[in-house]
């Protein structure tokens, strides 16, 4: 599992020794997959065997993010294992989309926004009908010289990846149901989306720093049965209150950066002086992460998001 709060693993063994991926972040895959290296993003999870057989008791082998070394398996004695996995794993289902709806447009902008928006706890970005399947065309609009991945997380859902730029996705990413996808700059993404449960649900990137930069939205799930259903959602009046009581403090002393306050009344619970003050963190947690990335890259072996998976490629 990807757990890191912003970093993409691009894990190899030494002497590229093979990995076999037989899962994804909720499902198996339909078939196994052999792999010499393997992208991971934040939240992502990916399941594979490795097998040692090749090497003897006392050999030690390494695995590698990029040029970094992550782990060393040290070989110990074991008995020969000469079973094989089976090739068909998992048939997820694949429900025909609904024709009546446009194809959904999400675009992930900068490091700190969905669609051109900021996240605001009060406001629902997108409605979509309970079992509704449909396309969604996630589009990283960073440039490639960033070279920032996004990783979208959808909440309440499980999606098939479609397609990568209108080609085909990389090999482990077909025929499996995942409910995180990473977006190269440039790149465009089509998903199969439906949900099983009516709600309000969040879409955000899954790197913690844009997340708390308000790179999230959210998606309410109307059921025909009850189409006029209304949630209660938090406000920052509620909140600001909830962490003043906690603290023991007036609410005009809480200070949470990472929200966008413009447009709500906020009374005396936030103040001009703290707006500004949690505008100019979000700006600087935003550059941050920006020199952090470019400097991540630089120093790198050079892989990219087009080598993740043996003979993908997103072009």
């Amino acid at each position: 599992m990807g757990g890191s709060n912003r970093r993409e693993w691009r894990l190899h063994f030494e002497n590229d020794l093979t990995m076999t991926q037989i899962g994804g972040d909720d499902s198996f895959l339909r078939h196994p997959i052999d792999v010499k290296k393997l992208l991971i993003g934040p939240g992502e999870r990916q399941q594979v065997i490795v097998d040692f057989a090749g090497y003897k008791e006392g050999d030690v082998v390494s695995l590698y993010t990029d040029d970094f070394k992550l782990v060393e398996f040290r070989i110990h004695a074991f008995e020969k294992d000469d079973r094989e996995l089976p090739f068909n794993i998992f048939t997820p289902d694949d429900p025909a989309v609904n024709s009546e709806v446009p194809v959904r447009h999400v675009t992930m902008d900068d490091n700190d926004k969905i669609n051109g928006l900021r996240f605001s706890m009060e406001r629902i970005d997108m409605k979509q009908t309970l079992n509704s399947v449909e396309y969604w065309d996630v589009t990283n609009t960073n440039n490639s010289a960033s070279r920032m991945l996004h990783p979208l997380h959808i909440h309440g859902a499980h999606f098939l990846v479609v397609s990568r730029n209108g080609q085909k996705p990389n090999p482990n990413e077909i025929n499996v149901y995942m409910d995180t996808i990473e977006v190269g700059p440039g790149e465009t993404v089509r998903l199969k989306v439906y949900f099983q449960n009516a709600g309000v649900f969040m879409y955000h990137c899954h790197i913690i720093e844009h997340e708390d930069a308000d790179m999230m939205a959210q998606i309410q799930i109307v059921d025909p049965k009850d189409p006029d259903k209304t949630y209660k959602l938090m406000d920052m009046e509620t909140i600001t209150n909830a962490f003043a009581e906690e603290m023991g403090v007036e609410p005009g002393e809480v200070f949470m950066p990472g929200m966008d306050v413009e447009d709500m009344d906020m009374g005396a619970c936030f103040h001009a002086a703290e707006a500004e003050t949690s505008r100019r963190l979000v700006e600087a947690v935003t550059a941050a992460s920006r020199a952090g990335h470019e400097g991540h890259h630089d120093a790198a072996s050079g892989a990219s998001h087009h080598d993740a998976t043996s003979g993908a490629s997103h072009h």
